[in-house]
């Protein structure tokens, strides 16, 4: 009796688990509808952003506050950097 029911606890298990993980397949299909939604995002909304913090950078650069200017240009690295990580 014992063997019975640990073979069918064992066979729900593994039901259990093959079921809940979605397949490798369909993460990297997802995987790539994400980066497209996030490029597509980027390019109607992302690089006006940088640019405009690569300006503000630049004005801060002439006005003499190198330490600001260094914080937006680091902040525009990291962007960048995290956009890289997605591809």
């Amino acid at each position: 009796m014992y063997k019975i029911n640990h073979i069918e606890n064992h066979d729900v298990k593994e039901t259990l688990k093959k079921y809940s993980t979605p397949p490798k397949e369909n993460k990297s299909k997802l995987k790539n509808v994400f980066i497209i939604i996030c490029f597509i995002a980027i390019m109607l909304f992302g690089w006006g952003y940088i640019v405009d913090f690569i300006e503000i950078a630049w004005s801060y650069i002439s006005m003499g506050f190198i330490l600001i200017a260094f914080l937006t240009l680091s902040a525009v690295i990291s962007i960048l950097s995290f956009i890289l990580k997605l591809f």
